[in-house]
């Protein structure tokens, strides 16, 4: 019987013989990692008017992480809808890259892997809103972070990442 190279065949005591195959990780999902992190380290975002520094993807993380729970960003959410909906938008911005590492941890659990998967297509579009209302550009830090995201979630798919078992049972 013919076995690809990183597969192990086992006879067990019953006569049942078990072949374990562990299937590589595909390189679409290490090049999506890859360009997760690499992204932190580029310009991510610029504003419109006047050109300014490129701000770097690590400080755009931390800032979206941790703004909105400042005092003075809590306090605008009284001042009307549009101080409302960036403070929802910055929230969302900052929980992107949580939801991200948590997913890769829920692995084992597919329907929390994919419900994950869901939430982030479902905050994608929140940084755009904050560029919008905060005259931003968005610069190749950030299209590297989404690619490199989306690239890691679906090439991701269940059971083909993982390792196979196959019985097979003596001829009697």
């Amino acid at each position: 019987m013919g076995l690809a190279g990183n597969a192990r065949l086992f006879r067990l005591r019953s006569g049942e013989i078990v072949v374990f195959a562990m299937r590589p990780l595909k390189r679409a999902l290490l090049t999506g990692l890859l360009l997760y992190v690499l992204s932190f380290a580029l310009a991510s975002v610029n504003l419109k008017s006047p050109p300014s520094e490129p701000m770097r993807g690590y400080t755009c993380a931390l800032l979206a992480l941790f703004n909105p729970w400042d005092h003075d960003s809590l306090r605008t959410l009284r001042d009307g809808l549009r101080p409302a909906i960036e403070w929802i938008a910055l929230a969302l911005s900052g929980w992107i890259n949580l939801v991200f590492l948590v997913s890769f941890s829920c692995i084992r659990w597919p329907r929390i892997f994919r419900g994950l998967r869901i939430a982030f297509l479902a905050m994608a579009p929140a940084p755009w809103i904050i560029f919008s209302f905060e005259g931003l550009y968005p610069r190749e830090g950030y299209f590297m972070w989404v690619a490199g995201m989306a690239l890691a979630f679906f090439s991701w798919s269940n059971g083909q990442n993982s390792v196979g078992e196959v019985r097979l049972s003596p001829k009697i």
